[in-house]
C-alpha cells in the first residue's frame, strides 16, 4: 500500500500511547485505586483498537496486492491473446504466400516448357521485387510476452506505414 497509509498508521499507536499515557498520569496523581483501574482498562481498549486496526490494515493490504496481481494477470492475458491473434494473422499469411508461390512455380514452369524465356526472366524479376515474406512477424523468441509485444507494434507499425527502412 502507499507510504501515506504507513505514516498514518504509525501515527494511530503513537496517538493511544499518548491518550494511554496522559489517563494513567492524572490516574497515579490523584492516587485513587479506581482511578488506576479505569486507566489499565483503557489502556486494554486501545491496545484492543490499535490490534484491530493493523488486522485491518494487513486485510487491505492483502486486498490491495492481490487487485494488483490482477491487473498484471489482465494484462499478461491480452498480451498473450494478442500475441495468438498475431500468430494466427503470421500463418494466415504464410499460408497466402505458400499457395501464391506454389502457383507462381507452376507458371514459371509453363514458361520454361513453352520457352518464353523474356516473359520468365520478367517474371522472376517481379516476384523478386516483390519480396512476400516481409509482413511475418520479426520476433520469434522464447518468451511470448516479448514477441506478443514486438510483434503487435509491428504490426501496427505496418498498418500505419511508419516503419522506415
Amino acid at each position: 500500500m502507499p507510504h501515506s497509509y504507513s505514516i498514518v498508521l504509525n501515527l494511530i499507536p503513537l496517538g493511544s500511547m499518548f491518550v494511554v499515557y496522559t489517563s494513567f498520569i492524572m490516574s497515579v496523581h490523584s492516587q485513587q485505586f479506581i482511578q488506576i483501574l479505569w486507566s489499565f482498562v483503557s489502556l486494554l481498549i486501545m491496545l484492543f483498537i490499535n490490534i484491530l486496526i493493523f488486522t485491518i490494515y494487513l486485510k487491505l493490504s492483502e486486498d490491495f496486492e492481490l487487485r494488483q496481481r490482477t491487473i498484471v494477470y489482465q494484462q499478461e492475458i491480452e498480451l498473450y491473446n494478442r500475441h495468438i491473434e498475431e500468430k494466427e494473422n503470421s500463418m494466415l499469411k504464410f499460408r497466402k504466400a505458400k499457395h501464391d508461390l506454389k502457383n507462381q512455380l507452376i507458371y514459371l514452369m509453363q514458361l520454361s516448357e513453352n520457352k518464353e524465356y523474356e516473359e520468365l526472366k520478367q517474371f522472376l524479376e517481379s516476384i523478386i521485387e516483390k519480396a512476400a515474406f516481409d509482413d511475418l512477424t520479426i520476433a520469434q523468441t522464447d518468451n511470448s510476452v516479448v514477441d506478443a509485444l514486438v510483434n503487435h507494434k509491428y504490426a501496427y507499425a505496418k498498418k500505419s506505414e511508419s516503419i522506415l527502412r
